[in-house]
């Protein structure tokens, strides 16, 4: 089972020799060729200028140091960057992901069936991924937030509520915990790295990635070790009302921090959080937000 694991490894390695640097990241270096190159490759002669054009209008992109990151300006971008990342964990779908066979068997699935169950599980999660790819720029990163957090929480209550009160017997519970990770799928999953990769300036983006990336993890971290121990001392039902209560703060998050980013670039996005900081503070003046559609 564990040498397996090296083939889609190996190719993914293999893959890299062909994904080219980022344009943005050239563009930082003062490889504007290159950058060039790639931008036209990718998007076309026209907007390959227009993207360079406005990679030079920004006046900040020399300093990429964690200072500037810790900006004021950014401070809500920041939030959102360390916060998303860690809910999407703390919502329970690696421990569904990790212990899905005993919690299947503390639903009443042999270990055969459970292990089946947990094969289910993982095609709805690759499946529904591929909705939030064909629905993403279509629909914006917001709804689907919306839409898979809110179905998330309620999958999660649902199922609490299923094993407090015993019904055990039936698909009942492998239906709402397919409920649970197909509504992760394609929300939480997919859209917290869209979201977190577009909000932050050119100047500091791997730094930011890279704290997001960190703040994962320590979630996960949070939420694997712990859940046998909850499964055994609080009970399946509680273990879950646990997980939809960690979730349900991603739709505050969503309400007041998030901003649309679809049909933005990183340039408008960048001016988006400086205008927000001018407003909020008397002393700066406004930066307009143009409408960007690329």
């Amino acid at each position: 089972m564990l040498g397996l694991g090296a083939l889609p490894a190996g190719i993914f390695l293999l893959s890299l020799f062909a994904v080219p640097e980022s344009p943005r990241w050239l563009l930082l270096k003062g490889e504007e060729q290159k950058a060039k190159q790639i931008l036209v490759k990718i998007d076309g002669e026209e907007a390959a200028a227009g993207e360079i054009k406005a990679f030079k209008a920004q006046d900040d992109h020399d300093d990429t140091s964690l200072k500037e990151l810790f900006k004021p300006v950014y401070r809500k971008a920041l939030w959102i960057g360390l916060l998303l990342p860690f809910l999407s964990q703390v919502c329970g779908i690696n421990a569904v992901i990790y212990y899905g066979p005993r919690i299947l068997e503390q639903a009443g699935f042999t270990l055969n069936s459970a292990l089946g169950g947990q094969v289910t599980i993982g095609l709805v999660n690759v499946v529904f991924t591929f909705v939030a790819i064909f629905t993403i720029d279509k629909w914006g990163r917001r709804p689907l937030l919306y839409a898979g957090v809110g179905g998330a929480v309620t999958a999660l209550v649902i199922i609490g509520v299923l094993f407090a009160l015993n019904i055990t017997s039936g698909p009942w519970i492998l239906i709402f915990i397919l409920v649970f990770i197909a509504c992760f799928a394609f929300s939480f999953g997919p859209v917290c790295w869209v979201i977190v990769s577009e909000i932050f300036p050119n100047s500091v983006r791997g730094t930011a990635m890279s704290l997001a990336t960190l703040s994962l993890w320590i979630g996960n971290f949070l939420v694997g070790q712990p859940t046998p121990l909850m499964l055994e001392g609080l009970g399946s039902s509680w273990t879950f009302w646990l997980f939809a209560l960690c979730c349900s703060p991603a739709l505050w998050l969503t309400w007041r921090l998030i901003p649309e980013t679809k049909a933005r670039s990183l340039e408008n996005i960048e001016n988006y959080w400086k205008q927000e900081y001018a407003q909020a503070s008397p002393e700066e003046t406004a930066l307009p937000l143009v409408a960007d559609h690329k």
